[in-house]
């Protein structure tokens, strides 16, 4: 199986408006994981659909190998380039991810000069256990202040996950991050919009924004 031939599965499916729908690429890419397809003659990064074709037979088929899936992943970082594609790459992490393996990678990512390789280390802590507070506390060394807005995004993601599991230890470090206001801002409204947040801590969280505000002059 090469590119062009899955270019042609894939344009069978194409609708109307020139797209094809992520329900048609996974269910394409289930049929050719179901026929065993020697795919090493595909190229990834020249057609995105065809590269999220490849990754429905391959992170489905390593979903309980968090470790395959990330050495999967591995050739295609380069070609990262929306939070599209980094987001949809984590629906196939099984939660809850092997912590310490993806902490270890996350290191590895976040020390790129690609910003949604950065990204990836960041978002795929969603399918973390959160509940655990020795992880939180670790997350938390890993955030730094940007001005990349996919990041800002990233980040504020997590933290409000994490709000939502650990809500004292987040607090707590929202009143003494040395974070950017524009990061822990963003955050706080994460956590306002969510509805796994209760009333009264969306109202300590309110609470806390004109004062962090003032603090740090957002």
């Amino acid at each position: 199986m090469n590119n062009r031939e899955i270019k042609i599965l894939l344009d069978q499916k194409r609708r109307a408006n020139g797209r094809v729908y992520n329900g048609d690429i996974k269910q394409i890419g289930k049929e050719l994981g179901q026929k065993n397809c020697d795919l090493s003659n595909v190229q990834l990064g020249l057609d995105y659909e065809i590269d999220f074709v490849y990754f429905h037979i391959f992170l489905t088929r390593y979903r309980k190998d968090l470790n395959k899936q990330l050495k999967c992943i591995e050739p295609y970082l380069p070609y990262l380039d929306s939070w599209f594609k980094v987001d949809n790459l984590i629906t196939y992490f099984k939660k809850p991810i092997n912590f310490d393996l993806f902490y270890s990678f996350a290191k590895i990512y976040l020390s790129s000069t690609n910003p949604y390789v950065q990204r990836l280390g960041y978002v795929g802590f969603i399918k973390a256990d959160l509940k655990n507070i020795d992880n939180c506390i670790r997350i938390i060394q890993l955030f730094k202040n940007t001005e990349e807005h996919t990041l800002i995004m990233a980040q504020a993601w997590v933290m409000a996950e994490m709000y939502i599991n650990n809500p004292t230890l987040m607090y707590s470090f929202f009143k003494t991050s040395n974070l950017n206001y524009p990061i822990i801002s963003m955050a706080l409204s994460k956590c306002t919009d969510s509805y796994r947040i209760s009333k009264d801590e969306k109202i300590k969280i309110r609470k806390l924004r004109p004062i962090l505000k003032m603090k740090k002059g957002g």
